[in-house]
């Protein structure tokens, strides 16, 4: 059984479509990168899989519809684009939050070793943090409520190429150890290097889906043609 599947998932604003007849069986296990230009409709896509808009179409979660439950009953690890914190909350009270909501199913001070920064800012203000911090707090949170999908909007975005790469690392661990399915949405080419497949969204549409073999024998060229309508 897939973890996840989109049947024919359109998406509009107004009377514009913003995503078009999108089709992905996501396999359990596996690691999905969604890569696009701003504006291809890789938010709206994990946003719509949230139950945030209406479409058209079905999301199927381990082969059962989610299109009429509420969001707070799809059992899915969400990090939005612009962050899940308490900015007026210290570090270490968005934690606490957090644990008060669900009992976690990795140890907080296990996560806090993972984003040793934020073990150093666990007094700071979230609102004071630097946009890579930050970044790395909404994380952690997510990983508080760890389910079986997880969603990573843009997880790379304001982390220095050192926290890029040492997230990447702990999001290959995560699928490996805790067997989760994870579709991450970017524009930062570095991601399908741990990923399992990667599907091109271009225009509200996917373009193309590629095994990590054969992504590997692709060019620059056209890799940057294909992603971005031309060189880099």
């Amino acid at each position: 059984m897939n973890a996840l599947e989109f049947e024919n998932v359109t998406v509009s604003f107004g009377n514009t479509p913003v995503l078009r007849n999108i089709n992905l069986k996501m396999e359990a296990g596996r690691i999905y990168s969604l890569i696009g230009p701003n504006g291809a409709g890789k938010s709206t896509l994990m946003e719509t899989c949230m139950g945030f808009r209406p479409y058209e179409g079905d999301i199927k979660l381990h082969g059962s519809s989610i299109k009429k439950m509420p969001p707070h009953l799809i059992n899915i690890s969400y990090v939005p684009q612009e962050g899940n914190i308490y900015r007026r909350l210290t570090v270490h009270d968005n934690i606490q939050l957090a644990l008060t909501v669900r009992k976690s199913k990795i140890d907080p001070g296990g996560i806090l070793d993972i984003f040793p920064i934020l073990k150093e800012r666990q007094k700071q203000i979230a609102h004071t943090l630097s946009g890579g911090e930050a970044r790395q707090l909404a994380i952690a949170l997510a990983l508080i409520h760890l389910q079986k999908v997880v969603l990573l909007d843009e997880p790379l975005t304001g982390l220095s190429p050192k926290m890029a790469l040492h997230t990447l690392g702990f999001i290959k661990e995560l699928k490996e150890k805790f067997s989760v399915t994870i579709l991450i949405s970017e524009q930062n080419l570095e991601v399908t290097d741990i990923s399992d497949y990667i599907c091109l969204l271009r225009g509200g549409e996917i373009m193309n889906q590629f095994s990590s073999a054969e992504w590997a024998r692709l060019t620059r060229e056209e890799i940057t043609e294909m992603v971005f309508g031309g060189r880099a």
